[in-house]
């Protein structure tokens, strides 16, 4: 299959392969790094490394575009398949690389690729802090999009399609497949804000729009050999979030709180209805004001303006302002 499929079902069906198969390979590589060093294979975790910088190193001089500044043709796949390979895009040309792929999503107004760059496209986004493009192109309804399979005057669907243009009437793809459902993925991590990390420590951090209407509740269950991670969040103004979380016993978690206003601080933490933290108008210190059985660690990342707890098993409420 090598150098032959290419980003399969992109919107206009053509797709550079070489760069396709390149990504692939390196994904693996690094894929493979990790699992090592959650098993402590530290001599894997040397070799492969050292081998992904080396293949990262000929991506980026075989695939980068001089000309245009941009990978390949500058398409919308080739731009993200090389934004979403750790270490590849060098970091003196990544806004730029970034900025043509927003302003291609921006102005051609829809996603163009197939089944493997859609995959890493909405994390790139939401971690880029682009996390509302991401949403608007989730819940878009025209052609292409997820929402068009489910709104159009032939089927609206109930499940996804093959292609991004399947239609029933003398339709040559299925009209139940799988390849395009890694969206789903993102649901859970980004929107729900589920992540494991292992089974000892999992990270909550549901990511949020600074325009509340584009998504306002999320309800999500992750099932696991300890048990079942539970998370439901409502926006229920601009400023404010509520958080109810459920962690397995013989797990803990890090719950972060991402910003709901641009430039925006938060003001104010509760957990089950007392208020565990709140800014003090001489200064920033991050101290729990109140003891809650389970949580601790109060900690703020002022350069992404986030706000984050660490607590033990059993069931919390938050509720977070911002300012």
């Amino acid at each position: 299959m090598y150098f032959y499929w290419g980003d399969w079902a992109t919107v206009d069906r053509t797709a550079n392969t070489s760069l396709t198969s390149s990504y692939a390979y390196l994904r693996d590589v690094h894929i493979f790094i990790n699992m090592s060093r959650l098993l402590n294979h530290t001599e894997n975790v040397q070799k492969y490394t050292q081998l992904y910088q080396e293949l990262a190193n000929e991506f980026h001089n075989v695939f980068y575009n001089t000309h245009l500044n941009v990978y390949v043709d500058g398409s919308q796949a080739m731009n993200i398949l090389a934004l979403a390979l750790p270490d590849v895009v060098p970091v003196s040309l990544r806004t730029n690389v970034l900025n043509s792929l927003i302003n291609n999503i921006v102005t051609t107004g829809h996603f163009t690729g197939g089944i493997v760059s859609v995959a890493p496209l909405y994390p790139l986004l939401s971690i880029e802090g682009h996390h509302d493009l991401a949403l608007k192109l989730a819940q878009s309804i025209t052609y292409p999009s997820y929402g068009y399979m489910f709104h159009n005057d032939i089927q609206n669907a109930t499940t996804t399609w093959e292609l991004w243009n399947t239609l029933p009437q003398g339709a040559t793809a299925s009209l139940n497949h799988h390849m395009f459902n890694s969206i789903g993925a993102w649901f859970y991590r980004y929107l729900a804000g589920i992540e494991l990390n292992g089974l000892q420590t999992i990270t909550i951090y549901p990511r949020m729009s600074y325009d509340a209407d584009l998504l306002n509740y999320v309800k999500a269950e992750v099932v696991t050999i300890k048990g079942s991670i539970r998370v439901e969040w409502s926006r229920t103004s601009v400023n404010t979030v509520n958080l109810s979380i459920v962690i397995p016993n013989n797990m803990d978690a890090i719950v972060t709180f991402d910003s709901l206003i641009k430039n925006g601080q938060c003001v104010k933490l509760m957990c089950d209805d007392d208020i565990i933290w709140m800014r003090g108008e001489m200064n920033d210190e991050m101290k729990l004001l109140r003891d809650i059985n389970g949580v601790n660690d109060l900690n703020e990342n002022k350069l992404q303006s986030t706000v984050s707890v660490r607590v033990a098993s059993g069931e919390y409420t938050f509720v977070a302002y911002w300012k």
